[in-house]
């Protein structure tokens, strides 16, 4: 059987907002924090400061993932072109409901130089088919039965450029 670490990349949809965070909030410095939220209490916009390593950027599909010593989370929209994985990053932003855990919108993300990527957690395809590993860094265990490469991805199936894509 193959071995293969990956991004688990459920994507948490959830409408774009300029709207800006409640100032009575507190900000939350933790991805765990973030990831606690109903999706009631992440509607508010809780503001947040993190900091920690770029997981998976996707420019080109709007897809960023981050984690810091916590959690890993998905961060809507982010495009800077001076990050990429293994970025040590400070981000500012606000939280936002996803389909399957609380993102971060409005994000203002700026590059602190390098960083170890986290060490993977082993995780089975039942746990990883829950949404519940939603935006973590995981190791997983089992059979290629196909390999293609493809420009249209998930969930709206948006083009971009080549992604290898394992079945």
């Amino acid at each position: 059987s193959a071995v293969g670490m990956a991004m688990l990349s459920v994507f948490a949809g959830a409408g774009w907002s300029q709207a800006r965070p409640h100032k009575s909030l507190p900000i939350l410095t933790r991805v765990s924090q973030v990831r606690a939220l109903a999706a009631d209490e992440a509607k508010r916009k809780y503001p947040i400061h993190f900091r920690g390593v770029i997981t998976y950027h996707a420019p080109e599909y709007l897809v960023t993932f981050f984690q810091d010593e916590t959690a890993g989370i998905f961060i809507f929209q982010n495009t800077n072109p001076r990050i990429d994985v293994g970025s040590l990053v400070e981000i500012d932003g606000n939280t936002t409901p996803g389909d399957f855990a609380p993102s971060i919108e409005n994000a203002r993300v700026r590059a602190l130089g390098r960083a170890a990527l986290p060490a993977s957690a082993p995780k089975a395809l039942d746990d990883l088919l829950t949404g519940s590993e939603d935006s973590q860094w995981v190791a997983a265990r089992g059979i290629v039965h196909s390999v293609t490469i493809e420009n249209r991805l998930p969930p709206d199936m948006r083009g971009g450029p080549p992604q290898l894509v394992l079945e």
